[in-house]
């Protein structure tokens, strides 16, 4: 009559184990990963859009000087 109860007992921890291993290894692999490279991602984001202006306005500049150069 014990063995019911022991079964049971250990159906349940494996099951318990199971399932904190696997919360662990989503917590260290994906969810880890995105959190840390969130704030590289922000700040390549920003800095190749100041860059993108930069180049855009040297460009118009350029632009503006071989037109007026041209025309006079």
């Amino acid at each position: 009559h014990r063995m019911t109860p022991k079964l049971s007992l250990m159906w349940g921890q494996t099951i318990a184990d199971q399932t904190i291993d696997q919360n662990w290894l989503e917590e260290i692999g994906p969810k880890a990963t995105a959190t840390l490279s969130k704030p590289l991602i922000i700040f390549t984001s920003e800095m190749q859009q100041g860059r993108m202006k930069t180049h855009l306005l040297f460009f118009f500049l350029g632009l503006t000087l071989m037109t007026s150069m041209i025309i006079y």
